[in-house]
């Protein structure tokens, strides 16, 4: 989405929200100035935390999840990037 013009991407917004909006399927409320494109970083950091997710090293608290007993530094750790920074070392 960034590669193209704010303009083509407002348009793309618009219909998906009022698609969304009308679909009785959809069980949450769906409004256009929640959805958006973010920029690479937050791109990132929303990668950072999915992919923790899906190999299992943090929950849906966003607390780290695995336990090594002869891992030093183990604990619950408070945000998903201290997680990722712990584990990568």
């Amino acid at each position: 989405m960034r590669s193209i013009s704010e303009e083509t991407q407002n348009i793309i917004w618009d219909e998906l929200v009022a698609g969304l909006s009308q679909d009785k399927d959809i069980p949450f409320i769906v409004r256009r100035e929640n959805v958006g494109t973010i920029d690479g970083r937050h791109e990132a950091y929303y990668a950072v935390i999915a992919s923790n997710f899906i190999i299992g090293r943090i929950d849906a608290t966003l607390r780290s999840v695995l336990y090594y007993p002869n891992y030093p530094i183990y604990e619950h750790y408070s945000s998903p990037l201290e997680t990722w920074d712990a584990f990568s070392r």
